[in-house]
Protein backbone atom coordinates (compact mmCIF):
# COMPACT_ATOMS: atom_id res chain seq x y z
CA UNK A 1 0.00 0.00 0.00
CA UNK A 2 1.13 3.21 -0.89
CA UNK A 3 0.39 6.88 0.87
CA UNK A 4 1.55 9.58 -1.26
CA UNK A 5 -0.17 12.56 0.31
CA UNK A 6 -2.36 13.99 3.09
CA UNK A 7 -5.14 14.38 0.64
CA UNK A 8 -5.13 10.71 0.16
CA UNK A 9 -4.56 9.52 3.67
CA UNK A 10 -5.67 9.84 6.74
CA UNK A 11 -4.02 9.46 10.15
CA UNK A 12 -5.45 8.22 13.21
CA UNK A 13 -3.75 8.89 16.42
CA UNK A 14 -5.05 6.62 19.62
CA UNK A 15 -3.99 7.86 22.91
CA UNK A 16 -4.28 5.80 25.76
CA UNK A 17 -4.63 7.52 29.35
CA UNK A 18 -5.26 6.67 32.69
CA UNK A 19 -5.45 9.75 35.23
CA UNK A 20 -3.80 12.12 32.70
CA UNK A 21 -4.89 15.74 33.24
CA UNK A 22 -1.48 16.50 33.67
CA UNK A 23 -0.11 16.26 30.42
CA UNK A 24 -3.46 15.89 28.36
CA UNK A 25 -4.47 19.74 27.61
CA UNK A 26 -1.14 20.46 26.20
CA UNK A 27 -0.71 17.31 24.09
CA UNK A 28 -4.38 17.97 22.54
CA UNK A 29 -3.49 21.63 22.16
CA UNK A 30 -0.63 20.86 19.99
CA UNK A 31 -2.48 17.99 17.85
CA UNK A 32 -5.50 19.83 17.31
CA UNK A 33 -4.18 21.97 14.19
CA UNK A 34 -3.55 19.19 11.94
CA UNK A 35 -5.59 18.31 8.88
CA UNK A 36 -6.72 15.35 8.05
CA UNK A 37 -5.86 13.81 11.43
CA UNK A 38 -8.49 11.84 13.98
CA UNK A 39 -7.26 12.15 17.41
CA UNK A 40 -9.32 9.07 19.57
CA UNK A 41 -8.49 9.13 23.88
CA UNK A 42 -9.08 5.62 24.79
CA UNK A 43 -9.74 5.74 28.66
CA UNK A 44 -9.11 3.18 30.95
CA UNK A 45 -11.10 4.56 33.81
CA UNK A 46 -9.47 8.07 35.03
CA UNK A 47 -10.59 9.31 37.99
CA UNK A 48 -9.20 12.81 37.97
CA UNK A 49 -10.02 15.02 35.25
CA UNK A 50 -8.85 13.41 31.95
CA UNK A 51 -12.25 12.83 30.62
CA UNK A 52 -13.01 16.50 31.69
CA UNK A 53 -10.05 17.81 29.67
CA UNK A 54 -11.11 16.26 25.90
CA UNK A 55 -13.84 18.15 26.08
CA UNK A 56 -12.29 21.08 25.21
CA UNK A 57 -10.38 19.45 22.56
CA UNK A 58 -12.57 17.76 19.16
CA UNK A 59 -11.43 14.19 19.87
CA UNK A 60 -13.28 11.24 20.25
CA UNK A 61 -13.53 9.43 23.45
CA UNK A 62 -13.74 6.21 24.18
CA UNK A 63 -13.86 4.00 27.24
CA UNK A 64 -12.36 0.83 27.93
CA UNK A 65 -11.07 -1.18 30.83
CA UNK A 66 -7.59 -0.14 31.89
CA UNK A 67 -4.67 -1.41 30.29
CA UNK A 68 -2.61 -0.04 27.68
CA UNK A 69 -3.16 -3.04 24.81
CA UNK A 70 -6.84 -2.97 25.50
CA UNK A 71 -7.01 0.64 25.49
CA UNK A 72 -4.95 0.48 22.07
CA UNK A 73 -7.09 -1.90 20.56
CA UNK A 74 -10.29 -0.01 21.22
CA UNK A 75 -9.16 2.97 19.92
CA UNK A 76 -7.81 0.91 16.48
CA UNK A 77 -11.33 -0.41 16.60
CA UNK A 78 -12.81 3.00 16.44
CA UNK A 79 -10.39 4.34 14.29
CA UNK A 80 -11.56 5.54 10.51
CA UNK A 81 -7.59 6.48 9.40
CA UNK A 82 -5.45 4.08 7.26
CA UNK A 83 -2.26 5.12 9.53
CA UNK A 84 -2.57 4.83 12.97
CA UNK A 85 0.38 6.34 15.44
CA UNK A 86 -0.25 5.42 18.82
CA UNK A 87 1.10 7.75 21.39
CA UNK A 88 1.35 8.45 24.84
CA UNK A 89 0.01 11.30 26.72
CA UNK A 90 3.04 12.68 27.90
CA UNK A 91 4.41 12.69 24.10
CA UNK A 92 4.97 15.42 21.80
CA UNK A 93 5.41 14.71 18.41
CA UNK A 94 7.47 16.99 15.98
CA UNK A 95 5.75 20.13 14.43
CA UNK A 96 6.13 17.83 10.64
CA UNK A 97 5.01 15.06 11.93
CA UNK A 98 2.43 14.23 8.91
CA UNK A 99 4.56 14.56 6.27
CA UNK A 100 7.10 12.53 8.15
CA UNK A 101 4.89 9.79 8.47
CA UNK A 102 4.00 10.22 4.93
CA UNK A 103 7.56 9.91 3.86
CA UNK A 104 8.93 7.25 5.49
CA UNK A 105 5.58 4.79 4.57
CA UNK A 106 6.32 5.63 1.07
CA UNK A 107 9.26 3.90 0.78
CA UNK A 108 9.35 0.27 -0.31
CA UNK A 109 8.79 -2.77 1.87
CA UNK A 110 8.32 -0.55 4.74
CA UNK A 111 5.16 -1.13 7.09
CA UNK A 112 5.82 0.40 10.32
CA UNK A 113 8.05 3.14 12.15
CA UNK A 114 8.77 5.37 15.04
CA UNK A 115 9.89 8.37 16.08
CA UNK A 116 13.40 9.24 17.95
CA UNK A 117 12.87 10.23 21.76
CA UNK A 118 14.41 13.02 23.05
CA UNK A 119 14.66 13.41 27.08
Amino acid sequence: MTWTTPETSHISIIIPTLNEENNLDNLLSSLQAYQNVEIIVTDGGSTDKTVDITRNHTVQVVTSPAGRWIQQNEGAKTASGNILVFLHCDTMLPDDFPNMIYTILNQPETAAGAFRLKI
